[in-house]
């Protein structure tokens, strides 16, 4: 891992662009492969999260890719699969900057996951050598770093939507929309133009803004044109698409009929 000095300096230019208004562009990896992460790291992206809900990533991947994002030079984010205890730990520990945590329905849920991503006297993660103080070299450096790692909460639910204003009362980087699981919650899955989707993404939007808390969507597709309307729209926090999409965009067969 980096010298958590430098991680530190990077996630203050981080919260610095966010305060100021500029949106932060990064990307999303589903794929357990070190060289296509490098790659999509170098690619001039804000930050990388590595996803642990969905694609092929497990934990036993994560050392690896966090190895590939540090060597890119781009901040690495995770989003967990699950409010686990176990898990957000394993995570802080390989020396991710944060975490974008899925599914948060209530103030509750963001302050469990919250004192388990920092040391004491902050949180309740252990304390102990590991790749994120490169196993005690940086023990003194990261015991001030881990006192405020990056985080993110996903709202993801008709629940979450309604608990918005008690979830922003706690400490958050930026809080950003899972938009199919959202859709799902709604009962109108993948309906993205729908009046009930768009009412709850509004109310979303305008309650970060009244708290100062950047907001953001993830742009799946890889559309520029989507990503400006997304910017034009307010949001600051955004992931464009994912490497496994990046991919299947890129692998028609000219010659298929």
């Amino acid at each position: 891992m980096r010298n958590p000095i430098i991680a530190r300096n990077k996630l203050i230019k981080l919260r610095e662009k966010l305060s100021s208004h500029t949106p932060s562009i990064g990307s999303w990896v589903q794929l357990p492969c070190p060289i296509t992460t490098e790659l999509i790291s170098s690619a001039g992206y804000d930050w990388i999260a590595v996803d642990l809900e969905h694609g092929a990533i497990n934990l036993s991947d994560i050392d690896n890719l966090v190895r590939s994002i540090d060597m890119a030079g781009a901040i690495s984010f995770v989003r967990l699969p699950d409010h686990s205890i176990t898990t957000a730990r394993k995570c802080m520990d390989a020396g991710f900057y944060g975490v974008i945590v899925p599914n948060i329905c209530t103030k509750k849920d963001l302050r469990d996951i919250a004192l388990n991503l920092s040391w004491p006297p902050t949180g309740t993660r252990g304390v102990g050598f590991c790749m994120a103080n490169k196993y005690g070299i940086h023990f003194d450096e990261y015991k001030e770093f881990s006192q405020t790692p990056f985080l993110v909460p996903m709202i993801e639910s008709e629940q979450g939507v309604e608990n918005i204003l008690e979830i922003l009362s706690l400490r958050s980087d930026a809080v950003l929309i899972g938009p199919y699981d959202l859709s799902a919650s709604l009962g109108i899955v993948g309906q993205f133009d729908h009046p009930r989707y768009i009412s709850a993404i509004n109310h979303i939007s305008s309650q970060c803004s009244a708290s100062s808390i950047p907001f953001g969507l993830h742009q799946v597709s890889p559309d520029p044109k989507s990503l400006d309307r997304l910017i034009e729209s307010g949001c600051l926090f955004i992931p464009y698409s994912i490497d496994t999409v990046f991919f299947a965009s890129s692998i028609s067969n000219p010659f298929s009929v």
